[in-house]
């Protein structure tokens, strides 16, 4: 293509400048990468939430994306890495749930009660995924990130607890440690009941959830 000039102004190929050019390739190009990772953390997802983490080798996850396993691999050094975004993803999304409901109007303690039994009862419910994000073997890189959603999910609850001691419905406490233990103690009885075929059809689960939510209450409340 002929160069143009112009006096005054930048070196010109037609009618668009280099330095435009480069500027709006560059960003046609970041969404193209952005949306080819996602594509692959989606397709890993999906592997997992049909047989777990052992049904998301790279090469499988690859064809469900329509990439070359090189490609996965450009993005995510090792498998581990790519399964613990996916956990990362997947529990921010669930989070995301609770830290709504922790910022609607309603008394605090009427919202930590209600972020208890959303939580228990989207567990109960979407076994597959709470399996995935609680229960299920993983390794140190991926279990670092199970960490981290518990850890959040527990520092989403000690504001609520704060909250709540400050407008008198709880009594003074540690909360940060009291939200740490409502988050282990939750977890602690979904693990007993979940599976990746599902909850025992022999159990109550709305009794398991009103159950686990008043002695939650009990704990913290005056």
């Amino acid at each position: 293509m002929r160069r143009n000039r112009r006096s005054g102004g930048s070196a010109e190929y037609g009618s668009v400048t280099v330095e435009g050019m480069v500027y709006r390739k560059s960003e046609r190009v970041l969404k193209q990468l952005e949306g080819k990772r996602e594509g692959i953390v989606a397709a890993a997802r999906a592997l997992i939430l049909k047989g777990g983490f052992g049904e998301a080798p790279i090469a499988a996850v690859a064809k469900l994306a329509g990439v070359a396993t090189g490609t996965v691999y450009r993005y995510f050094p090792s498998k581990a890495d790519l399964l613990a975004e996916v956990v990362r993803q997947t529990s921010q999304h669930e989070l995301d749930v609770i830290i709504a409901i922790a910022r609607t109007r309603a008394a605090p303690d009427e919202r930590f009660e209600r972020a208890m039994r959303t939580f228990l009862s989207r567990a109960i419910r979407g076994y597959r995924l709470a399996y995935l994000l609680l229960i299920e073997p993983i390794d140190a890189t991926v279990w670092q990130a199970r960490i981290g959603y518990r850890r959040a999910l527990a520092a989403v609850l000690a504001d609520l607890i704060r909250e709540a001691i400050a407008d008198g419905t709880f009594r003074e406490q540690d909360a940060e440690i009291v939200a740490a233990a409502v988050v282990g103690a939750m977890n602690e009885n979904l693990i007993a009941v979940l599976s990746p075929d599902g909850p025992d059809p022999e159990r109550s689960l709305d009794s398991l959830v009103d159950s686990l939510t008043t002695f939650c209450l009990a704990a913290v409340a005056r």
